[in-house]
């Protein structure tokens, strides 16, 4: 009960750090929904910029030494993949690369590794896999993934079941072909009716679960921050504005009432995004994203009393909550999508959380099709998100004690 006192306390002692936060986080929402919101009016068919990397056995458009069997699976494959869009080839370089989606000349990245097309083509051996990437056109992902698998697991069947049928006389690569081609005109690869939904967690992950770290980030560590300084401070007449707590669960209701606030503040957001685009989507997807976002706001929770801890002035945590926060969100690729960031602002970045939920929002688009690699690299992330958690309170907890015990002695 003295949590929940504590926790309208505090709410009242900062309503102007609150207003400001949640105003940061509608403003850019806002924002947002009008530059999203021809996507979400109708679905209508669009030309995909596919940026076709070109590797060393890839090369057809500028003549690479290729056997004929491969030029003929690369076609048909690229013939498949690339029916009513655009195709754009692009050199082998990182740099243009990241420009080419950075100035959206391609909405997709597909890059086929070297020795793909021998994989392929070869009965028996290892199936070397596409390398997929997009800015923020998650719908164009899907399509593309979906056509590119469409085309590798009717190859790899019909593959197979020649091979079983009739060893002895193998069917002509050309004939094998047609057959996938066949088999893909009675497919039907992309489906409208699922267009909105794709779009929506497209926003709430690239959009709003990133700009709600943000939010998360100012409100925390300027108004939780402040306010725990506030209570530490005996001779500080404000104490008495948030509440007195007696010193043997001081530090529990501080702890609970922190972490009642940011539930407050996360249900109000998400409730918000979903009013905004006026659609609710129950996925299995849309929930692991939320559940990664929770984990993440409980890290800077624990974050906001660290730095709660480590201040000596009131006046310091505006100050960290402003320099912290443009910080964290730059080189987390809240703002900025991390292939943009520098490699020294990213390093700084990893020791907050969010990045790691950026990267985890990344992998969790693409749950349904999730490999043994990504089901391992996804828990490293949450692992890592735990450690930190646990890391902050362990030395907000140890700096406590130290004080106290230094106090004790003195």
């Amino acid at each position: 009960m003295q949590s929940f006192k504590l926790f309208w306390r505090l709410i009242n002692a900062r309503k102007r750090a609150s207003i400001i936060a949640l105003a940061i986080y509608f403003l850019i929402s806002i924002c947002f929904f009008y530059a999203n919101r021809h996507h979400t009016k109708s679905f209508k068919a669009q030309s995909i910029k596919i940026g076709l990397v070109q590797t060393t056995d890839s090369n057809i458009e500028q003549g690479g030494e290729l056997v004929q069997a491969e030029q003929a699976f690369l076609k048909s494959f690229l013939a498949h993949v690339g029916e009513g869009n655009e195709l754009i080839y692009l050199s082998d370089d990182e740099n243009v690369l990241k420009q080419s989606l950075y100035d959206r000349k391609s909405d997709v990245l597909l890059r086929l590794p070297n020795g793909f097309l021998t994989s392929w083509l070869d009965t028996n051996g290892k199936k070397l896999k596409v390398e997929l990437k997009t800015k923020d056109n998650q719908l164009a992902y899907h399509i593309i993934e979906a056509r590119v698998s469409a085309f590798l697991r009717n190859w790899q069947i019909l593959q197979s079941a020649e091979t079983v049928l009739d060893t002895k006389h193998k069917t002509d690569i050309y004939t094998l072909i047609n057959n996938v081609q066949k088999s893909l005109d009675t497919q039907i690869t992309v489906r409208n009716a699922r267009a909105k939904e794709y779009k929506l967690l497209n926003i709430i992950a690239y959009n709003g679960l990133p700009i709600l770290s943000y939010a998360f980030i100012v409100a925390f560590i300027s108004i939780m921050a402040g306010n725990f300084y506030i209570m530490n401070q005996k001779n500080l007449k404000q104490r008495d504005e948030i509440g007195n707590v007696r010193a043997s669960n001081k530090l529990l209701s501080t702890y609970l009432a922190a972490l009642l606030f940011g539930v407050a503040y996360w249900l109000v957001f998400i409730l918000f995004i979903h009013l905004l685009y006026g659609h609710f989507v129950f996925s299995l997807i849309l929930m692991l994203l939320y559940a990664a976002s929770l984990l993440n706001m409980f890290c800077l929770i624990a974050f906001a009393i660290f730095i709660a801890e480590i201040n000596s002035k009131p006046g310091v945590t505006q100050f960290l909550s402003t320099i912290l926060s443009l910080l964290i969100s730059f080189g987390s690729g809240i703002f900025v999508p991390l292939e943009l960031v520098s490699k020294p602002l990213r390093t700084v970045s990893m020791l907050f959380s969010p990045i790691w939920n950026v990267k985890l929002n990344y992998l969790l688009l693409s749950y349904a099709t999730w490999s043994k690699t990504q089901k391992t690299t996804a828990l490293k992330y949450i692992a890592i998100q735990l450690l930190l958690l646990v890391t902050y309170l362990m030395l907000s907890l140890l700096l406590r004690y130290y004080r106290s015990h230094k106090k004790a002695r003195s």
